[in-house]
């Protein structure tokens, strides 16, 4: 069996598992290449190839994932969690007009660097910090949301129960949430290097 033949069995194998290429390629490569058998039948190979799979088994991490969610929200968190949002969207949401923080949680800030050590610092740090205080703020109000909608919830609950009430603007809420922390993923990514898209 050539190489290629085996990478598009291989490319057949996932396709039918439904299994996410970057989470199971190793298991599945694995799996390909041990059920390969040279044209000489030579068993040392075979023999070789086992010590192999119990090596992979010994060292593989395995990612522990709960039910999937519905397909269009998952699209839509993968595709924030990649790509974060247009410029436009994020200072939209991080308007305090938007989101502003309950007035009893005093520790949802975003912490600014003082006036004074700003002017002294070099500009590759000043920089960093920016990006900083980008990621913190899109923390800071996703944790705003989280909050308010969590107390919508519990005011919420008793009423629910009884008379069926919407719950649209908890859907909202959670979205918004997940799109800002989605941002700030991306924010962080960025300064690692290109992110996969």
């Amino acid at each position: 069996m050539s190489i290629v033949t085996t990478m598009v069995n291989m490319m057949k194998c996932i396709k039918n598992r439904g299994l996410s290429l970057d989470v199971k390629i190793h298991e599945v490569c694995l799996t390909s290449l041990l059920g390969l058998k040279s044209d000489n039948n030579n068993n040392e190979a075979v023999a070789s190839s086992s010590r192999f799979d119990s090596l992979s088994k010994k060292f593989r991490t395995v990612e522990t994932c709960d039910q999937d969610v519905d397909p269009v929200l998952a699209n839509n968190v993968n595709e924030l969690f990649r790509q974060g949002m247009e410029e436009g969207q994020y200072n939209q949401l991080t308007k305090d007009e938007i989101n502003a923080r309950p007035s009893n949680c005093d520790g949802l800030v975003v912490v600014n660097l003082n006036l004074l050590v700003w002017d002294i610092v070099s500009p590759v740090a000043r920089s960093r910090d920016k990006k900083l205080q980008t990621l913190e703020t899109s923390i800071v109000k996703s944790a705003s949301v989280l909050v308010k909608t969590v107390d919508k919830a519990a005011k919420m609950e008793s009423q629910a129960k009884q008379s069926g009430s919407d719950i649209g603007p908890l859907i909202d809420g959670c979205y918004d949430a997940l799109a800002l922390r989605g941002h700030a993923n991306r924010v962080e990514s960025s300064s690692k290097g290109p992110v996969k898209a």
